[in-house]
């Protein structure tokens, strides 16, 4: 669909010249509708998706790597070192889940 609607802002600027639209209110109107068009944020969605999976990866391996150190009752490892690495990436998960959640919420308004 990117492909599809790449040339969106040209068309739409040469369709609103066409129409002999002032070309101050003609910005003024692409910038309202590109605000209101929900595929201008998928190249950041798609980024913020791949860098969610990949911080899951990140804790998978880690997971692996520390088998039989975690200690569930206080979300702690056995070695601080391995607890500050979660720590950081459980953040930086929560970080991104919000983030991607803000940008769909964004554009469902």
């Amino acid at each position: 669909m990117e492909k599809l609607y790449a040339q969106a802002d040209l068309d739409l600027g040469n369709a609103l010249i066409q129409q002999k639209i002032n070309p101050a209110l003609s910005e003024k109107i692409k910038e309202r509708v590109a605000k209101n068009f929900p595929l201008g944020n998928d190249q950041e969605k798609n980024q913020l998706m791949q860098e969610f999976i990949a911080e899951h990866g990140d804790l998978l391996a880690l997971y692996d790597q520390s088998l039989g150190t975690w200690k569930p009752g206080n979300g702690t490892f056995d070695d601080q070192k391995l607890t500050a690495t979660y720590k950081n990436l459980k953040e930086k998960i929560i970080t991104t889940g919000l983030q991607i959640e803000g940008e769909y919420k964004t554009m469902l308004q």
